[in-house]
């Protein structure tokens, strides 16, 4: 029973930490992301470089971890749940190789 009073404090110590850009984070400041889908996507021709940096220029749908630069270049990006369906289509109609990381 030590142990898991022990492990419980722990938790406690650590959920009291959470901090992210150094803001605490309190129940009524947590982001939801239901919906949202985590796509990794291969830039295979400079058509793709071009298109990924304009929609990271142009979207506040999509958050990119990185940096569209170059072709053979893997791109991790976060797709708002009411973008989702577009986006699809886009990967489509471009033909980009993807695939989905994570559905929330």
């Amino acid at each position: 029973q030590n142990n898991s009073k022990k492990y419980v404090r722990k938790a406690n110590e650590c959920s009291e930490h959470c901090i992210m850009d150094n803001i605490s984070l309190v129940p009524g400041d947590i982001a939801r992301y239901d919906h949202y889908r985590v796509y990794s996507v291969t830039l295979d021709t400079d058509k793709h470089v071009d298109l990924f940096q304009k929609l990271e220029q142009q979207s506040d749908s999509l958050t990119f971890m990185g940096h569209a630069r170059e072709v053979g270049q893997k791109l991790t990006v976060l797709v708002a749940a009411h973008k989702v369906a577009d986006f699809a289509d886009l990967l489509q109609t471009f033909h980009v190789n993807h695939r989905i990381l994570v559905c929330i």
